[in-house]
């Protein structure tokens, strides 16, 4: 079929219009929301936090087997191996320990 074209349409709203139409910003967060729960039924040890992390997060979660036994030299000599001089040029401040138990 033939493709009819209106001249007075701006080039922009013409390509948007022969894309695929576009969920409104509503149903993608109903969608977003829904996936997420559905992930919260499968896996329920997703710790939640109260507000959003920071753009540039400055925390690292990590799941270990129950007989793994770290120290923080462990953590440090690992980050040092990853990112040398982390420590010294302020990338991390400080390593904290905290069980989940989950």
């Amino acid at each position: 079929g033939a493709l009819l074209v209106d001249p007075e349409t701006p080039e922009e709203m013409q390509t948007c219009c022969l894309s695929r139409p576009t969920k409104s910003s509503k149903q993608h967060l109903r969608q977003v929301i829904a996936e997420y729960e559905a992930l919260d039924r499968e896996l329920p040890c997703i710790r939640k936090f109260p507000t959003p992390p920071a753009a540039q997060p400055l925390c690292l979660s990590m799941e270990t087997l129950p007989e793994a036994d770290f120290t923080h030299l462990d953590v440090l000599e690992a980050l040092e191996a990853e990112l040398p001089g982390a420590m010294e040029s302020g990338r991390v401040s400080s390593i904290r320990f905290e069980n989940m138990n989950v």
